[in-house]
């Protein structure tokens, strides 16, 4: 049986809820992402394995169940975002020998009516070291190579975005560049943040990276 995953779950619950005994040679999902609990309910219902598939609009399959998967989870009344990264079947795609990064770049929207004033109070905070709290430079262009941080912050005058991780990060690099040259020209961002860091492998696949 092939089809887009939300519609094969839809079937697979239906089958479940009212006990219908149907038997495939096997379930291929394709257009929608396959859901960890889509893939339970097919394979319980179906009573058959489930394969996931990436096409596009010329009709042809592309890529099958080879995938980095970026995960989101909000949850109830938390002002925080849980956010991992994970690789599915690319053990001979990535040459795990090489160095691969996570890049987070981002511009800092200007929110006050005096952009030089605000731009004095965004800067990139980070805690590294258990407890040791750096920032860097309050005006101009700046960059640190650190290890062993907890989180950092993108922080504008009202707002902050940061990004808190479960274990430390070694071997990041922050930079901001600041973009008020020119204050009667210059009207949109103050700061423009950047950090990198290594992504890690485990047996040769990338593992959960949990931040927040």
């Amino acid at each position: 049986m092939i089809g887009y995953a939300s519609s094969l779950n839809f079937f697979a619950e239906v089958a479940l809820k009212n006990n219908l005994d149907i038997k495939f040679k096997a379930v291929i999902s394709l257009g929608d992402k396959l859901f960890s609990h889509y893939k339970k309910n097919l394979e319980k219902a179906f009573k058959c394995k489930t394969f996931d598939t990436y096409g596009c609009n010329e009709g042809f399959l592309i890529a099958s169940q080879k995938d980095l998967e970026y995960k989101y989870i909000i949850k109830p009344d938390d002002y925080m975002i849980d956010f991992s990264i994970s690789s599915n079947g690319l053990s001979n795609i990535i040459n795990t020998q090489d160095d691969y990064e996570l890049t987070w770049d981002y511009k800092s929207l200007r929110n006050s009516k005096s952009i030089s004033y605000e731009n004095r109070y965004s800067r990139l905070t980070y805690e590294y070291e258990t407890d040791k709290v750096d920032k860097l430079g309050q005006t101009g262009d700046d960059e640190e190579s650190v290890s062993d941080v907890n989180w950092f912050s993108y922080r504008q005058h009202f707002f902050s975005a940061i990004l808190l991780s479960a274990q430390p990060m070694n071997d990041v690099t922050l930079s901001q560049i600041n973009m008020v040259i020119d204050e009667d020209v210059d009207t949109t961002y103050t700061k423009n943040y950047i950090a990198n860091f290594p992504l890690k492998y485990n047996n040769n696949y990338l593992s959960s990276i949990d931040r927040k």
